[in-house]
């Protein structure tokens, strides 16, 4: 059996096995799902309290704000914006599946996870894609993010994904969620492996797999999609670019508002951002003083910015 089969099959399992564990918990009023990135991933995990190693799936209950909340990752739009791989090529295991490849893949991953609440519908859905999307294309392309590639996603890309999302789940509360700024570029390594698996990083220091640019010009494309307050004019949208500034604001553009690899916001902005979302659910919020402390995770003693995962 191919090893990527074997990956996914694995995962299957066991995320039926999670689901089947939830669907005998006591049913909750409320529900969220993440449908993004590790940013989404990290502020989860945070909400959570739980390390957020698990790095496809993640889920858990409030009780005391009876809402489940559920987190599944997903690769961007793709190199061509259809959902299709190629994807980011420089994780492990290598991503050659989208979950938002069809509607009846779409909703078996968010069912899966939300069995917990026992309704066919998740109350809110927050949609994200940007990193992956910029890892994907300057990754493939070997060359920096154009304005060019930039405006097919704004005008086509994000516009078809938001849509699957929510012709898949009408019932649902389908919000987009913006990408935060970043601290600093991050440039393109491929690690190359020859015959006898030996391997060998080559560094292009001139292609940005992310760059605060980029961030710019992706929060720029955003708002030239806005109609009457909405993306699209149908779909409200989390500001997490917002978020940040206001925290620079506050504090300065200290390095501290980011994980070590500078792309990743800190739990401070992770909390906010969960913040904004029970905010739009009209639930109470995270105070400072319970939101306890980010717990490491496997790749947070790695200092190569070129194993950082979007």
């Amino acid at each position: 059996m191919h090893l990527a089969t074997m990956i996914r099959a694995g995962c299957l399992a066991a995320c039926a096995a999670v689901a089947s564990g939830l669907a005998m918990q006591r049913r909750s009023a409320h529900s969220v799902f993440f449908l993004g990135s590790s940013v989404d991933r990290y502020a989860v995990a945070d909400f959570c309290k739980t390390d957020g190693k698990k790095f496809y799936r993640l889920s858990c209950v409030s009780e005391e704000r009876d809402l489940a909340v559920g987190y599944a990752a997903h690769p961007g739009v793709g190199i061509h914006g259809d959902f299709q791989p190629p994807f980011w090529n420089h994780t492990y295991p290598i991503v050659e599946h989208s979950d938002v490849s069809s509607s009846q893949e779409l909703r078996k991953s968010i069912m899966g996870m939300m069995n917990m609440k026992g309704e066919e519908f998740p109350d809110m859905i927050v949609v994200e894609s940007s990193l992956w999307d910029l890892f994907t294309w300057a990754s493939w392309g070997v060359k920096n993010v154009t304005k060019e590639r930039l405006h097919q996603w704004g005008r086509r890309d994000l516009k078809h994904l938001m849509a699957r999302v929510s012709e898949t789940f009408p019932q649902s509360r389908i919000v987009f969620r913006n990408a935060p700024r970043v601290h600093h570029s991050v440039f393109l390594e491929v690690i190359l492996k020859d015959e006898f698996h030996k391997s060998t990083t080559v560094s292009y220091p001139d292609v940005a797999v992310v760059s605060v640019k980029a961030m710019d010009w992706m929060k720029h494309e955003v708002d030239q999609q806005m109609q009457n307050g909405k993306l699209y004019g149908l779909y409200e949208v989390v500001d997490y670019y917002r978020i940040m500034n206001e925290l620079i604001e506050e504090r300065g553009f200290v390095p501290s508002l980011w994980m070590k690899d500078g792309t990743h916001p800190s739990m401070v902005a992770s909390r906010r951002y969960m913040n904004a979302i029970l905010q739009l659910m009209q639930l109470p919020t995270v105070s400072q003083e319970d939101a306890g402390r980010r717990e490491k995770t496997p790749f947070d003693d790695v200092s190569d910015d070129s194993v950082l995962f979007p």
